[in-house]
């Protein structure tokens, strides 16, 4: 699978507004992402999931290697064509909707003018009102509606739930979901880790301002694991699995429950699954929210 961003010992800060000894926002960043499928970008509030972003959108110069379609991406036309970046923040005219849309058809050439009307019914836009006019969910909406009528290979979104209520959050979900493909690729910064987790494919965490974890989701949630039951039951389930791998353990009102990770102990998983078993403990595969705060020791549900 082709690599559709690579970054090598990567730093980004904001520039020379900034006093000379601040460390930048992003360092020692080192990640390959593959072209296709949903990406989740999650980390606490102020740890540079904006900044990833803006960089891998062309925005913002950097230090270090960085490279989205094989380019380096600042002020670089054969990336921008292909990019789309949305969020609240993002400055937009100050023009009726339907306006806005008509200088997207222009700006990208794969614009979709059916997929924009279809999504501005189902999130209920005003195409007559000015931009400023329009709530943080309108706002949030016709970001969106932009991100994914643009045709653009790249997707780029900026927790684009803001604003929204529940029902539309479930509509913009069920848009990525409906029209993903392997020819388009997704990176969502996201705090909505259960509400995003079913149409996630690999999670980005940036955590103390680097990337701590790039992985397959499927493959992370299927080596990490929640054991639960009495004292007797989790203590006689761990016996064959190392200290090492036994992250967390605490009692509860009805016994105990113990997290354990095996990413670099697979082997191990049928010696976990027979001791469940045999002890009575119940076992399951743990959340996407639970494995994050579990190495954040943050809560990233919003």
């Amino acid at each position: 699978m082709d690599v559709l961003i690579q970054a090598r010992n990567l730093s980004i800060g904001y520039g020379s507004h900034k006093k000379e000894k601040e460390p930048p926002i992003l360092s020692n960043v080192n990640l390959a992402l593959p072209a296709g499928g949903i990406y989740g970008l999650v980390g606490a509030n102020g740890q540079g999931k904006t900044t990833l972003l803006r960089a891998l959108a062309g925005q913002l110069a950097v230090q270090g290697e960085l490279r989205v379609f094989g380019q380096t991406p600042f002020d670089n036309a054969h990336v921008l064509d292909r990019t789309v970046f949305m969020g609240i923040d993002t400055e937009l005219p100050n023009r009726k909707v339907s306006q806005i849309f008509a200088m997207c058809a222009s700006r990208w050439v794969n614009w979709s003018a059916e997929l924009a009307q279809k999504l501005v019914e189902d999130f209920a836009v005003p195409m007559d009102k000015d931009y400023k006019e329009l709530s943080r969910g309108q706002r949030s909406s016709v970001g969106f509606i932009i991100a994914l009528a643009s045709g653009c290979p790249l997707v780029l979104l900026d927790e684009p739930y803001l604003g929204l209520d529940v029902e539309k959050q479930e509509k913009l979900y069920a848009a990525l979901r409906n029209y993903r493909s392997s020819e388009r690729t997704f990176i969502i910064a996201t705090h909505q880790l259960a509400q995003a987790q079913p149409i996630l494919d690999h999670i980005v965490l940036i955590d103390a301002g680097t990337v701590a974890l790039s992985a397959d989701i499927s493959e992370l949630l299927g080596s990490i694991f929640e054991i639960r039951g009495t004292k007797k039951q989790v203590a006689a389930a761990l016996s064959p699995i190392p200290s090492e791998f036994i992250v967390q353990e605490t009692h509860i009102v009805s016994g105990s429950k113990a997290l354990i990770d095996l990413r670099k102990g697979e082997n191990l998983i049928p010696d976990l699954i027979q001791g469940a078993h045999e002890s009575g403990a119940a076992l399951r595969e743990v959340t996407l929210e639970q494995v994050i705060t579990l190495m954040t020791g943050d809560s990233h549900d919003s």
